[in-house]
C-alpha cells in the first residue's frame, strides 16, 4: 500500500494547522472555523486520510460534544486509523479503508470524573498509550496491536505522567513521570517491551529518541542522553534560565538541541526571535553552535522523513547541512 497522509480537519470556532509523522506517513492537522457552529453545537469532525499523491484514501468522520476534548490521532504502517480519546480513556480503531473496526475501554469500572491525561505512540504495526491516573499515583501503560488486540499492559507509579516513546526496534519503551510535593521527583523508565524494568533514571521528558546504543529526553528545560546498553546516565544539562530547549536532531550519533530564547506573546501567539542549533558530544559539552534562523516565528516541528530528521518552521523546511 503506497504511504499515506493523514489530514485532520477539526471543524470548531478555531483556526490552527499542525503537521506532524507518524510511520513515514504525514498527519496534518487542521482547525477550521465555522460561523453557523453556535457555541453548544456538536463539533464536527473530519479524518481525511491522502496518499504521498494527494488521492483521498478514505475519511472517518466523527462528532464530539462542545465542551469535550478531541481526540488524538494515529496511524499504523498498514494506514489503519486510530484515535485516541483522553476523556473517558478510549481508543477506535479503523481500518485502511476508513471502516470501524472497533473501540476499547480501558477502564470500564472506573468512575470518570475529569479528563486524563493520554500519551501514546506507534511504531509500525504497534501502539503504546500510557494514561496517567493521579488519583491512583500511577499511570497505566498497554501495548495495542495493528488487529486492535492488548497484548501487554503494566503500570508505572507516579502521580503525573509527561511522555511515552517506543524504539523503531520495538524492545524498549520510555516512560516519563514526576511527583509534587516537598520530596518531588522526576523520573523516566526504560522497560523492555514485555514490560520489565530495565533502568530508572532521574529526569522526564516530553519529546524523546532511542537512537543505536542510546536515548535522548528533553523538555524545554532539561535534555539527558543515556546508554541504553548499560545504563549509564551520559548526562543531564540544563537550558539556563533564559533559555528554552525546542528540539533535537540526531546526526551521525550526535545530538543537536534546538535552542531558543524565551518567547513572548504577540496577537495571541508566542513568538521566538531566533534558534540556534548545539552539538552536544557525550559528556554534555557543547562542541559546536550554529544560528538556524534569525527572523520571528511561533511554530516549530521536527519531522522525519525517510529516516533522516528536518526542521519545520512555520510549516518552511528549514536547512541546517
Amino acid at each position: 500500500m503506497k504511504k499515506l497522509i493523514l489530514v485532520l480537519v477539526l471543524l470548531t470556532s478555531y483556526v490552527s494547522a499542525q503537521n506532524y509523522f507518524v510511520n513515514d506517513m504525514k498527519i496534518v492537522k487542521e482547525i477550521k472555523n465555522i460561523e453557523t457552529k453556535n457555541l453548544y453545537d456538536d463539533t464536527e469532525l473530519e479524518f481525511n486520510v491522502y496518499d504521498t499523491e494527494d488521492k483521498l484514501v478514505y475519511t472517518v468522520s466523527k462528532n464530539v460534544v462542545y465542551d469535550m476534548p478531541h481526540p488524538g490521532a494515529t496511524v499504523f504502517d498498514d494506514g489503519s486509523l486510530v484515535l485516541i480519546n483522553s476523556f473517558d480513556a478510549s481508543i477506535e480503531f479503523y481500518d485502511n479503508a476508513g471502516s470501524f473496526v472497533k473501540s476499547i475501554s480501558f477502564f470500564n469500572d472506573r468512575e470518570v470524573t475529569y479528563e486524563r491525561s493520554i500519551y501514546f505512540d506507534a511504531v509500525k504495526n504497534l501502539l503504546t498509550v500510557m494514561v496517567s491516573q493521579p488519583e491512583y499515583e500511577q499511570s497505566d501503560i498497554f501495548i495495542i496491536n495493528s488487529n486492535a488486540e492488548i497484548v501487554n499492559t503494566w503500570k508505572f507509579e507516579t502521580n503525573f505522567s509527561t511522555g511515552i516513546k517506543l524504539s523503531d526496534d520495538l524492545n524498549y519503551a520510555a516512560v516519563s513521570g514526576y511527583t509534587w510535593g516537598d520530596d518531588a521527583i522526576d523520573v523516566t523508565k526504560i522497560y523492555s517491551i514485555e514490560g520489565k524494568t530495565l533502568y530508572s533514571f532521574p529526569f522526564k521528558f516530553r519529546q524523546a529518541k532511542f537512537f543505536g546504543t542510546s536515548f535522548i529526553g528533553i523538555t524545554n528545560k532539561t535534555a539527558a542522553l543515556v546508554n541504553i546498553e548499560n545504563g549509564d546516565l551520559n548526562y543531564k544539562i540544563d537550558s539556563g534560565e533564559d533559555k528554552l530547549f525546542k528540539g533535537f536532531i540526531i546526526s551521525e550519533g550526535t545530538v543537536d538541541l534546538l535552542e531558543t530564547d524565551k518567547p513572548y506573546l504577540d496577537s495571541g501567539k508566542w513568538i521566538y526571535k531566533s534558534l540556534m542549533l548545539k552539538s552536544i558530544n557525550a559528556d554534555g559539552n557543547i562542541i559546536s553552535e550554529k544560528l538556524v534562523i534569525n527572523n520571528p516565528f511561533d511554530n516549530l516541528n521536527i519531522i522525519e522523513r525517510n529516516g533522516k530528521q528536518q526542521i519545520l518552521i512555520n510549516e518552511e523546511i528549514i536547512s541546517v547541512n
